[in-house]
């Protein structure tokens, strides 16, 4: 089945990914922060109905710890944090009930909306305090079964810039791939293109391109 080792990629185009100070809690209850996380492993999520769930890493769209940017987007809320590129989708909610969660790119976030987290016991609805540009160091992508993840106790989407909800409907055959292809086969799919993203990634882009154009 698909896994590490997962090819390096050149992401000096672009940076849509998290860094070497997020973490995650996999199944197993332990801490882990993303540069030490594989593929296989599951991590924590809200799942729709707002309780803790797990959910598969099944590749990294981008998996680089030595990469480092100035541009990266510090989110604070008043009990949590998380260091996020500009493009990278976050979830968000208007009200307590779990019917309302929106995407948005962190760029588009603003002081007082409110994000999905979780505590390891109970859901909580936390309102942004604070946003500053920071340096991030490392550049990672964990792409999950579900879409999601839980990154510091903050709900975030795998993906960026593209609207979430098409490109992980497009990756759906890649997803049950992941489960009946052979590593090398698997991986091979996961090679970086021109722009420095996998060739699989790449042409769900040119998908969502195709489909929204309004030419």
């Amino acid at each position: 089945m698909g896994n590490d080792p997962v090819p390096n990629y050149d992401i000096n185009r672009r940076r849509n990914c998290l860094t070497s100070n997020d973490w995650v809690i996999t199944k197993d209850g332990e801490r882990k922060y993303l540069q030490h996380l594989k593929a296989g492993e599951e991590v924590q999520e809200v799942k729709p109905d707002g309780t803790l769930g797990y959910t598969k890493v099944y590749c990294f769209s981008h998996k680089d710890p030595h990469q480092s940017s100035p541009n990266y987007l510090e989110i604070i809320t008043g009990t949590r944090s998380i260091t996020i590129s500009n493009n990278h989708h976050l979830v968000f909610t208007d009200d307590e009930s779990n019917s309302s969660r929106t995407y948005k790119m962190a760029k588009e976030v603003k002081i007082g909306d409110r994000l999905v987290c979780h505590d390891g016991q109970h859901r909580n609805i936390e309102q942004i305090t604070n946003i500053k540009e920071v340096e991030g160091k490392g550049a990672f992508a964990p792409i999950t079964k579900s879409g999601e993840l839980l990154v510091n106790g903050i709900q975030v989407s795998c993906y960026s810039s593209a609207d979430p909800n098409l490109v992980h409907a497009a990756l759906t055959l890649f997803r049950l791939a992941y489960d009946v292809t052979p590593t090398s086969m698997f991986n091979t799919l996961l090679w970086p293109n021109e722009n420095g993203n996998p060739y699989i990634f790449g042409a769900t882009v040119k998908l969502y391109n195709l489909l929204t154009s309004t030419e």
